[in-house]
């Protein structure tokens, strides 16, 4: 059997538990541990699912050197962070696979960014773009010829039906929506439960039913 690819996982707190739990049941890498991100160390040394917490984000090229990977997965939810990470990742030579759980379904002609995350259940549409670092969360999904943009969360529960197009940095909240055609600017927080029916302008936060820009 052909050894494992080794990958780091850039992130300490519960989303990388669930990035752990995904590729614990892809089978195909080999975690060699977390990386704490905040300024509290109190985690390193301990284990998250069994796998050891080696250090901080700051130290990523030399433990990544240390322990011989040459991948990588950032598991934050915040987009700006995570956009950060990213760039820290590859500024230390590694590759930052799109990551897909087995139970989620991925249409013909999509295209998933580099370090993008789909979870358990979710569904990626027929020829949907998601941008790198974007994250599709557990039973979430974003239908067909949706276009997302740079380190997009689409929270739990969150469906987005056709050509739908999505700006950088944007977060749906678990369990909201948006209605076909629809296009979310830059930096736009969709609360959760929200319905979108109609263009958001950039840097909004959006509320209610149908969400409305504060």
């Amino acid at each position: 059997m052909a050894a494992r690819t080794s990958i780091l996982i850039l992130g300490a707190g519960t989303q990388a538990k669930v990035v752990a739990d995904l590729i614990l049941a892809l089978g195909t890498y080999d975690i060699a541990g977390f990386l704490e991100i905040g300024k509290d160390a109190s985690r390193v040394g301990k284990n998250i699912l069994g796998k050891p917490v080696l250090g901080a984000v700051g130290e990523v090229a030399a433990i990544a050197k240390k322990h011989n990977v040459t991948h990588a997965a950032v598991a934050i939810g915040d987009n700006r962070e995570r956009a950060r990470l990213i760039e820290l990742a590859r500024a230390a030579g590694l590759k930052l696979p799109p990551l897909v759980h087995p139970s989620a379904v991925i249409c013909t002609g999509a295209q998933l960014g580099d370090g993008s995350v789909v979870a358990a259940h979710a569904m990626v549409g027929v020829e949907a773009r998601l941008g790198e670092g974007a994250i599709i969360n557990t039973s979430s999904s974003v239908d067909h010829d949706n276009v997302l943009g740079r380190c997009v969360h689409i929270a739990v529960g969150c469906h987005l039906a056709g050509t739908v197009t999505v700006g950088d940095y944007v977060t749906f909240g678990a369990g909201a929506c948006a209605i076909p055609g629809v296009k979310v600017g830059n930096d736009v927080t969709v609360g959760a439960g929200a319905a979108v029916v109609s263009d958001l302008p950039n840097g909004c936060t959006a509320l209610g039913v149908p969400a409305k820009p504060k």
